[in-house]
């Protein structure tokens, strides 16, 4: 592979990918950038040969040391535009086979943490990659869930990857959605009281860090969270290598309710496509040191590696 630099393939316009490109350059860290608008839009791909042609500029992904990739569905201020352009989508499942099937390192592969796609499938294998999980179900029938709820505190989720606000569930709440139930089912988890945690994780290396607050989901708290370094537990870091091996990631980021009784770990969620930019300004940037190193690298052991 030579002295060929990482490859960074994502949009312009999204904030992580802007801020990868912009700390490398500032710390003199070589990568090419491949514009995916620019790419679906007046791109090429060579599926046999595994090569990007945007221009004048031209990459075999199988030459170079490693791909930083956040490739996912066309974002609405492009999907109006092209949306019926076949070329377009036609070019994206490309670069996905590209991406699935090169020998280099992709941070990370398509197929990479699939099982996030399902709430209650994810929890499964989260549990038995080692990493306790709250107690959960995922019902349609109105009396187990109040039964449910019954026995104590319980918030409400999105049953699929799809982004929810995390709530505190009442009965009240699975009244009025009775009516809904058959067609829609609801997904109910043990609320654990205590302080919440993400640690990215980049290969072997872990960066956490403890989110003090009293609202139920820091990301819409409405008082500014306390974000502070903590140290993971040893048992927590091998239980998240075990998923990331399991699900063929090398980039994830894991989310954690600390109980403040018995200090135990609940995993929430793992993210396969982590937005990793506000934690590591926070940390002062070793989780982008990480990910560079973990593109050029030599040594890399390939943990997240396409299928036979």
């Amino acid at each position: 592979m030579g002295s060929a630099p990482p490859v960074v393939i994502g949009y312009a316009v999204d904030r992580n990918i802007a801020y990868t490109l912009n700390r490398w350059h500032g710390k003199g860290y070589d990568a090419h950038f491949v514009e995916l608008n620019e790419l679906l839009c007046r791109g090429r791909i060579d599926l046999e040969n595994r090569a990007l042609q945007v221009g004048e500029f031209e990459v075999n992904l199988d030459e170079v040391p490693g791909v930083y990739a956040r490739v996912y569905e066309l974002p609405p201020h492009y999907e109006a535009a092209a949306a019926s352009d076949v070329r377009a989508l036609q070019t994206l499942q490309g670069l996905r086979f590209c991406l699935s099937t090169t020998p280099t390192v992709v941070v990370n592969r398509p197929f990479g943490g699939a099982s996030n796609a399902s709430k209650a499938r994810h929890l499964r294998v989260l549990a038995r990659s080692g990493l306790e999980v709250p107690e959960t179900i995922v019902s349609n029938n109105e009396s187990e869930l109040l039964a449910f709820l019954s026995l104590g505190p319980a918030v409400s989720k999105s049953v699929s990857s799809i982004r929810t606000i995390v709530e505190l569930a009442q009965p009240h709440d699975i009244r009025d959605r009775a009516g809904a139930l058959a067609q829609v089912p609801v997904l109910l988890q043990r609320h654990i009281a205590g302080s919440e945690a993400r640690v990215h994780c980049v290969g072997s290396d872990f960066f956490g860090i403890e989110i003090v607050t009293d609202a139920v989901d820091y990301r819409y708290a409405e008082t500014r969270p306390d974000y502070r370094p903590i140290d993971v537990p040893h048992g927590v870091r091998d239980a998240c290598i075990v998923h990331c091996r399991r699900e063929s990631l090398v980039l994830a980021g894991f989310d954690f309710r600390i109980c403040a009784s018995t200090g135990t770990w609940y995993c929430l969620e793992c993210n396969p496509m982590p937005g990793y930019t506000g934690y590591d300004l926070r940390l002062g940037g070793p989780i982008n040191d990480a990910l560079y190193r973990s593109l050029v690298d030599s040594r890399n052991d390939r943990r997240a590696t396409p299928p036979d």
